[in-house]
């Protein structure tokens, strides 16, 4: 065997020796992330114990203070009899007309008071009552107690005439509360009762307070020894409407049921927020249910929590998986990269075997390869060329415009047009960079699609509206036909098809320079197809150009490069962006005349969708041009601090926020943050996630583990999903990707400050 083909052999067994790396890794990759998660999930889980207990003990302390500041106002009842020896029927109605119970003390149905009368003198203060108080006075007991603790006077009367006369005492509930009130010289509140005045049959509760008349002694024993028991001053109250000062507070962050003792049992339930059913079932009460006692007023009441519907967030449940779900997937990459290279080496073996048997290749094979090798050459080579003249084209109009701005003396209108330019120019540049990324997420497989339902004339509306201005400046007649019918929504996405679209009009206006661009619309419903069609007056093409016009880096030509620009990136992005959305692209053109560029795609489920009205049309008032707000100044009195390390990106901010009424403070990194930080605060930060020394994730994380609880808006050039996640994973408020326009600043920096 030759050393060439030993050298193979022992390529071949190094090859396959590996085979099995990938799997492997991609398993460790997996019970890492799967640990993590577990890690993440118990984190949560404390992070949202903790949280439910706080705002369960809140709400506890809110139902304690109700329960006794609504015995206030029967302290200030009673102070009305010490006061005066005696108090009429009149005087206790004008005390009460004085108070508005029902906004004060919600649920209380009225106030009352009940005389201690004993069964020898119950004849006696009958007479007395109906000769000098109220002749239609009646006394309603039962039983033979030796005193009876009868409602003398009640407020509003009208809504408790039935309790009018009502021995307290008859019943044991209340008796017993009553002798407890005169015992313990406090408030009473009743076990759950109906009220006799209460049609509804809601459960309530007594208040009681007593009232004793004595001797005046200087010797407060011998005082307390003297006296007796005078009567009780009491207020009905309906539960549900005690607690519903407390209900309103919650707004769903948690739900509690209230019960008469301390058996927690369902014939014990004294009342139950609106959603506890519901939500009881959607958490495990093993981990968040808290269950406490009140006592009050001789009673002893239990009351469980659990968590409100709102009480934690979606995303605070989902993190765990989150991070599942990146770890796997970060596991699967990496194992698809160390698979390819093991695929490329096996590949490559296999090829230098195959060599090797065949060494016979013919001169013209090797000139043809080698042919295309430079014309792919000539291609890239010609693509960097166009793509070097589209970057430095807009760079001169900038740089330009902006020396004319610094060094010469300009009217208001010269500064305008050069002011635009740069604008415009800038937002060019913009464009060209988002294709090149496009076109390379594209190549790697990385574009995601996500479908939703789409109203379909707001969708024309707004990407004819787009090209309304530009389709004017040109003189073109530019419109939007409907053929019906037409589904009034389509299940599609959004952002890829407006993409589409936006390429295919803008090419048609870019290359017609009289005549029409017409967009047509029609669906075949039972294919569940929509077609577009973009039809125009312009240059047309060849049928060579024809050929070439879906190719990579390719225009039709390198003459249209040269009068119309463009990176030739378009086209080849919009057709696989079109096979993505379940269709493709055709053309028909002819030169010198026009063409149709049509693209279909699906529609989704049709057969439960309504035909659009006939009458609908796209919109073409709507301009594309956005308008420049009034800068209003919603940060006066406000201090903002701005980490950047980019002198310009500083003065910029610097600008922009002083425009909005800020104090500002400027630092060029993490480190000098935490130290502005600590001598100050600050009601805002605008933190760049890339920066040296200690950059913006380390720099927020740290000042969230220091207590900092102000708002904080994340600022970096790196605008993915992922990018956009580990901003706010790490604790900041909210993204703004660079660059950024005036009009998203400000609308990002008036969230965050009116939150």
């Amino acid at each position: 065997m030759s050393a060439s083909g030993k050298s193979i052999v022992e390529l071949e067994r190094s090859a396959f020796k590996g085979k099995s790396i990938p799997f492997l890794t991609f398993l460790l990759g997996l019970v890492l992330s799967f640990i993590i998660c577990l890690w993440s999930k118990s984190q949560v889980e404390q992070s949202n114990q903790i949280k439910f207990q706080l705002i369960a003990e809140e709400v506890l302390g809110d139902i304690e203070a109700n329960i006794n500041r609504y015995s206030h106002v029967l302290y200030g009842a009673r102070g009305l009899f010490i006061a005066s020896e005696y108090v009429s029927r009149v005087e206790w109605h004008d005390f009460v007309q004085s108070r508005d119970l029902e906004k004060e003390f919600p649920g209380m149905k009225g106030l009352g008071f009940a005389k201690n009368v004993s069964r020898i003198g119950l004849e006696q203060y009958l007479a007395d009552m109906q000769s000098n108080e109220n002749p239609q006075f009646k006394i309603k007991t039962a039983g033979h107690k030796k005193d009876l603790f009868i409602i003398t006077y009640v407020e509003p009367e009208a809504i408790n005439k039935e309790a009018l006369g009502y021995d307290l005492g008859s019943d044991f509930v209340r008796r017993s509360a009553a002798e407890w009130a005169a015992k313990n010289r406090s408030f009473a509140l009743t076990k759950r009762i109906k009220l006799i005045q209460d049609t509804e049959g809601n459960a309530a509760i007594l208040y009681l307070l007593p009232i004793y008349s004595s001797q005046w002694s200087r010797n407060r024993s011998e005082r307390l020894e003297n006296e007796k028991i005078f009567g009780w001053i009491y207020a009905p109250i309906i539960i549900k409407n005690l607690l519903s000062t407390v209900n309103t507070k919650l707004r769903d962050r948690v739900e509690f049921k209230l019960y008469d003792g301390a058996d927690l049992t369902k014939s014990n339930i004294l009342f139950q927020s609106d959603s506890f059913q519901s939500n009881i079932s959607s958490f495990d009460n093993s981990k968040f249910e808290s269950v406490y006692t009140i006592k009050a007023g001789g009673q002893e009441w239990g009351i469980k929590f659990i968590p409100g519907s709102n009480l934690f967030t979606t995303q605070d449940q989902n993190l765990p998986w989150i991070v599942f779900l990146i770890g796997t997937i970060f596991s699967a990459l990496v194992s698809i990269i160390i698979f390819s290279q093991r695929v490329a080496q096996i590949r490559a073996v296999k090829l230098a075997k195959t060599m090797t048997h065949d060494l016979r290749i013919t001169t013209t094979a090797l000139e043809k390869a080698n042919q295309q090798s430079r014309d792919a050459m000539k291609v890239k080579s010609e693509f960097l060329a166009n793509m070097s003249h589209e970057i430095r084209t807009p760079l001169t109009s900038i740089i330009g415009f902006g020396e004319n701005l610094k060094f010469d003396a300009l009217s208001n209108e010269e500064r305008g047009r050069a002011v635009h330019s740069i604008i415009q120019n800038g937002r060019h540049l913009l464009n060209i960079i988002n294709d090149i990324l496009d076109f390379s997420k594209i190549e790697a497989g990385k574009v995601s699609i996500d479908k939703v339902e789409i109203d379909l004339a707001e969708l024309m509306t707004e990407v004819a509206s787009s090209f309304k201005v530009k389709s004017s400046e040109k003189g073109l007649n530019f419109q939007v036909e409907f053929t019906h019918p037409l589904p009034a929504t389509i299940n599609s996405d959004p952002t890829r098809l407006k993409q589409i679209l936006y390429n295919l009009v803008g090419n048609s206006i870019k290359f017609t320079q009289k005549g029409a661009v017409t967009i047509k619309v029609k669906c075949d419903w039972e294919a569940e197809i929509l077609y577009f069609s973009v039809c125009d007056t312009g240059i047309g093409l060849t049928e060579e150009q024809r050929n070439k016009l879906f190719n990579s880096f390719v225009q039709a030509d390198s003459s249209t490069t040269r009068v119309f620009g463009g990176t030739g990136l378009g086209l080849v992005i919009s057709s696989q962006l079109a096979e993505k959305l379940g269709g493709k692209i055709t053309v028909e053109s002819v030169y010198g005349i026009g063409s149709v560029f049509a693209v279909n795609i699906k529609a989704g489920d049709l057969s439960n969708v309504l035909p659009m009205d006939k009458d609908k049309k796209a919109d073409l008032s709507v301009s594309s041009e956005s308008t420049q707000k009034e800068v209003t100044k919603i940060l006066v009195n406000a201090h903002v601090l701005v980490v950047e390390d980019g002198p310009d990106n500083q003065l910029l901010l610097q600008y922009l926020l002083k425009k909005l009424g800020a104090e500002v403070t400027v630092v060029g990194n993490g480190a000098e943050a935490l130290g502005a930080v600590e001598d100050r605060e600050f009601d805002l930060i605008l933190m760049d996630m890339q920066m040296p020394v200690l950059d913006g994730y380390g720099a927020v994380k740290e000042l969230r583990a220091r207590g900092y609880e102000g708002k904080i808006l994340a600022l970096t050039a790196n605008t993915a999903p992922e990018d956009q996640a580990s901003c706010l994973q790490v604790g900041c408020n909210d993204y703004l990707g660079k660059p950024f326009e005036r009009a998203a600043f400000i609308e990002k920096i008036t969230n965050l400050h009116e939150v």
